[in-house]
């Protein structure tokens, strides 16, 4: 009788126990709209957060989406790739999670909906909503997200090393992982879509650059000509370029990366192995063939599934308060359990079983237990406990008494330079407000101009901060931080360059204060953050519509927004060829957008000599080209047909060494008449369609240029690429890459004249009177090339401007007018913000300011006087169009004297501005001094040195590490 009463005592105790487990890996008690009576506003809540997100950081869409697949991959989607360890052993610690961005932008998601609904959404199902709300924010289809998931307690650095899948992983590899976690192999290449957002890190894929079989070669599944392109942008020991995925479309989720894989673009080795197989090859093929018709709706229907991986519900788990860390209630037994154990500890120690329920396994408990010499502490556990033998970044001294290592321990080497803490953050600080002084005297209409002298010995005359800042040579870090604000400044709008450093050094030296009273610098991004918001929101409130038709508001704006610049002087004829360029490239997109790409579409060409008054924007095109054979081919031509070709007219030459053997004595002969038959026929196919002019990138022989002349048509051999596509866009021809491939609707018939004229020593060639040009050529001439290049670097930040008011049609006051009104707003906005975050936040507000002192500063007024009466204007709400006028620093409206600013461009400095400041702040460590490293053997010989003492040290001290590193690999 005592064996079944043992039997059913035994089974008694395994259903118990297993009821402790929880349900995992079936999205059992998951649902659509979980929250919808708990709290109804989550998804609401996420979505509006991450709209803000992505309209100041739309690079993070990639890391984002990837947070949840690399969740979802280890233990399944419970949120534990979110966990901090103390002891650097949790999933984010693991090296394929390292470069996970976007935890801050879960834990703001977190924060606003704790405040909304307390202890109610998971921090799993966050990560799994702000993927889909990535996916709709850059371009993608809306889905379904089952919610109702608990955040796990176990977070294990090995654990991720095991289960997520290498960037070298073959389709088979791949395959079995997904079937592993209940995907199909349309999930898995459906899934692989998602490569079309975000980047890489070059060690990611460099071996296939550079050492893909160990004999220095590269990977032959890789497009040659994409390896020369990635070779550029890393070298064999860069660590940390980024790299797009999906190449120009790396911040929309579309299909790109389907279009990438056929012609052996995939970064990734896993990648390239979606080929290797005949299911994701062909579902491959029909997205690209189709537009991408199944895949958005199927990549809704994958991430669903992916979603149900591993999922704790009903009461397994927990509701984290903070999205990095367990919740305090919790005993200390649920902390993670990732740390190694002894040879010894029982196989137990890592049972997901126990810690999901709650126990308190013996390994974890023995990890915890104190060091040796206290109570409850055994010496075989104190010999084998990893966290005796961890090296930390700085020099260690042992307690007195202590059985520790008698000696500090040197991590860093003496050549390194390693600064910490406050005196870090006000090196930055000093750096920046540096840069920002140098550049102040810029601002404005009568502002002051620099002189830069190279190593070359040529002169830089400009007030152009972007043309300042990018001559000089600076060696502090934060300085050139400062520095690339004012590049990408320039690239997205093209004006307010100077502004933009002179803001972000006003931020951080009203920082400098809170620093010196031990402020957190998170505290201080944090209030900043919010005074961006409410600054943002102040635009949108005073910002004014213009018609963009109107050629008079538009001139108006653009003079204005140039009206500091050194051509401000020769009154509206930079304004009058900007609104020309711009109208003319600008192409509407529908639903009233219209896209103007003046980087590939306008060409400015100068020409020294004449007057500035001679300069006027051509509706065509000009290049510094003439015709091939100047004496036999027109150099003029009225509504001429234009064939454009991609590739030489001439016969093939060897590309390195062509031996010919030739027998008999007519064999020369048929070659050389081979050659003459080659190049006839290449005339002749282009000849058939009666071109007046043709024009090849590449080269063009004798023979073809006497077929040519023969038959009365021009021809310009040797054009650049970028000439060769304005002229395309200008005469609506088409660039064909073979002769064999063309057909009458190739040839522009777009060009009303061509003609070659002789401008000083060069001659031009001109195709203009186009009918709808879709390109076109700014010709400038001036007296002399420095002041052909300033007027350039004028007229291209009077084409940003133009081009912004086309794209958004908003106005701001200038003249400090918008920065004193969101100051003012800010200034009543912070009696109502809570805590000590209301003292930067207040700070934030009065750094604005900045600009508008600056301006009076610039135009010699007493800039006390005229501050306090503009301060006394705005606090009471009078007009938010008072300020000052840059020329003779007196108090007006704006919009009387038509001073206005773009939207974009002030939107656009406010937050490069704010959010650089926030980046700089939250430096805490520099470490200088780190070397590249070196090829073996290609390094100087090193000089014999005579050891010291401090050598003898130091020798001593690599033994004890070796001692060490031999107990620590006999506990494992």
């Amino acid at each position: 009788m005592a064996c079944p009463k043992l039997f059913w005592s035994c089974l008694l105790l395994q259903l118990m126990f297993l009821s402790l487990v929880p349900e995992v890996a079936h999205g059992k008690g998951l649902k659509v709209g979980f929250y919808q009576k708990t709290c109804p506003n989550a998804e609401a809540i996420v979505k509006e957060v991450i709209g803000q997100v992505m309209s100041v950081a739309p690079s993070l869409s990639g890391p984002l989406l990837r947070l949840h697949f690399h969740d979802c991959f280890v233990r399944g989607c419970e949120g534990s790739v979110l966990l901090n360890s103390s002891t650097h052993q949790a999933e984010k610690d693991a090296k394929p999670n390292l470069s996970l961005r976007g935890f801050q932008v879960i834990d703001r998601v977190k924060t606003a909906l704790e405040m909304a609904c307390p202890g109610t959404v998971s921090c799993a199902d966050i990560v799994a909503i702000v993927a889909r709300d990535v996916v709709i924010a850059t371009g993608g289809l809306s889905y379904d997200v089952e919610t109702g998931r608990r955040d796990g307690k176990v977070s294990s650095k090995e654990e991720a090393l095991r289960n997520l899948i290498n960037a070298t992983a073959n389709i088979t590899v791949l395959r079995t992982a997904f079937a592993q976690r209940g995907l199909s192999v349309k999930d898995l290449v459906v899934l692989s879509g998602g490569h079309t957002l975000g980047n890489a890190h070059c060690p990611a894929f460099s071996k296939r650059l550079y050492n893909f079989t160990g004999k220095g070669d590269a990977d032959p599944k890789l497009d040659p000509n994409y390896i020369a392109r990635l070779k550029l942008k890393c070298k064999p020991y860069d660590n940390t370029t980024l790299v797009e995925m999906d190449p120009g479309s790396v911040r929309t989720f579309d299909i790109g990366y389907f279009n990438q894989i056929p012609k052996r673009r995939g970064l990734f080795t896993s990648d390239a192995s979606l080929l290797d197989d005949s299911l994701t090859k062909a579902y491959i093929d029909l997205q690209i063939r189709t537009g991408g018709s199944t895949f958005f709706k199927d990549f809704g229907v994958s991430m669903m599934k992916m979603g149900r991986i591993g999922v704790l519900t009903g009461t397994a788990g927990e509701v984290r308060k903070v999205c990095s860390k367990f919740s305090p209630s919790l005993p200390p037994s649920t902390a993670s359990l990732s740390l190694p154990l002894c040879r010894h500890s029982p196989p137990s120690a890592t049972s997901p079983v126990l810690a999901a329920a709650g126990r308190r396994p013996r390994a974890a408990a023995a990890a915890e237990s104190p060091p040796r010499g206290s109570a409850g502490s055994s010496p075989r556990r104190a010999a084998c406990d990893p966290r005796a033998l961890v090296a930390v970044p700085t020099r260690v001294v042992p307690r007195s008494g202590s059985k520790m290592l008698h000696s500090p321990m040197l991590v860093l080497k003496d050549s390194l330079k390693h600064e910490s803490g406050s005196k870090v953050h006000h090196a930055n600080i000093q750096a920046s407000k540096a840069v920002a002084d140098i550049i102040r005297t810029t601002l404005g209409p009568r502002s002051m101009l620099k002189m830069l002298l190279d190593a070359s010995g040529g002169i830089v005359v400009t007030n152009d901060g972007n043309a300042i800042l990018r001559e000089l040579d600076i060696a502090h870090p934060a300085a050139k931080s400062m520095i690339e604000l004012s590049r990408t400044q320039d690239e997205e709008v093209g004006d307010g360059t100077t502004s933009v450093i002179v803001l972000a050094g006003e931020m951080l030296h009203v920082a400098e204060a809170f620093i010196d009273k031990n402020y957190h610098p998170t505290v201080i991004c944090r209030a900043y953050n919010k005074a961006l918001e409410d600054a943002i929101a102040v635009l949108d409130k005073i910002a004014m519509s213009v018609d963009v038709n109107d050629r008079a508001s538009m001139l108006g704006l653009v003079k204005s927004s140039i009206g500091t610049k050194f051509t401000s002087q020769f009154g509206d004829l930079l304004a009058d060829l900007a609104i020309d360029a711009t109208t003319t490239v600008g192409v509407d997109l529908g639903q009233g957008l219209r896209e103007v790409d003046i980087k590939n579409y306008i060409k400015v060409e100068k020409v020294p000599g004449g007057q500035l008054e001679d300069s006027r924007v051509l509706k065509g095109v000009m290049f510094n080209k003439d015709v091939v054979a100047p004496g036999k081919m027109r150099r003029k031509i009225v509504n001429p047909r234009v064939i454009l070709l991609d590739c030489p007219l001439e016969y093939k030459k060897g590309e390195n060494q062509t031996n010919a053997e030739l027998v008999k004595e007519e064999d020369w002969s048929i070659l050389l008449r081979m050659e003459e038959e080659y190049i006839e026929n290449l005339c002749v196919q282009i000849l058939k369609f009666k071109p007046d002019l043709v024009i090849t990138e590449k080269g063009l022989g004798d023979l073809a240029c006497h077929y040519f002349s023969k038959a009365g048509v021009s021809a310009i051999r040797r054009l650049r690429k970028t000439d060769n596509n304005r002229i395309a866009k200008a005469c609506g021809a088409t660039i064909v890459n073979r002769p064999d491939e063309l057909q009458e609707s190739d040839v522009g018939t777009g060009a009303g004249l061509f003609e070659v004229k002789k401008i000083g020593d060069e001659f031009f060639a001109f195709i203009v009177d186009c009918k709808d040009p879709k390109a076109c050529t700014v010709l400038l001439r001036g007296a002399s090339k420095d002041l052909l290049n300033e007027v350039e670097r004028n007229l291209q930040d009077a084409m940003s401007v133009a081009r912004n008011i086309i794209k958004n049609p908003k106005l701001l006051p200038g003249g400090g007018a918008t920065e004193l009104t969101v100051s003012a707003m800010l200034k009543q906005k912070c009696s109502l913000i809570e805590g000590i975050e209301k003292w930067p936040y207040e700070a934030a507000a009065i750094a604005f300011e900045a600009i508008p002192r600056t301006l009076a500063q610039n135009c010699g007024v007493n800039v006390i006087r005229t501050m306090t009466a503009l301060q006394g204007k705005h606090a009471n709400g009078e007009n938010a169009w008072v300020g000052i006028d840059g020329n003779t620093g007196a108090i007006t409206d704006m919009k009387e004297r038509k001073i206005w600013d773009a939207y974009n461009v002030k939107a656009q400095t406010f937050k490069t501005a704010i959010e650089a400041a926030c980046m700089l702040l939250r430096i805490d460590d520099i470490v200088s001094g780190i070397k590249k490293k070196q090829a073996p053997g290609s390094g100087p010989a090193q000089k014999p040195q005579v050891e010291t003492e401090a050598d003898a040290d130091g020798a001593r001290f690599s033994l004890i590490r070796r001692n060490s590193e031999k107990k620590l690999k006999d506990c494992f």
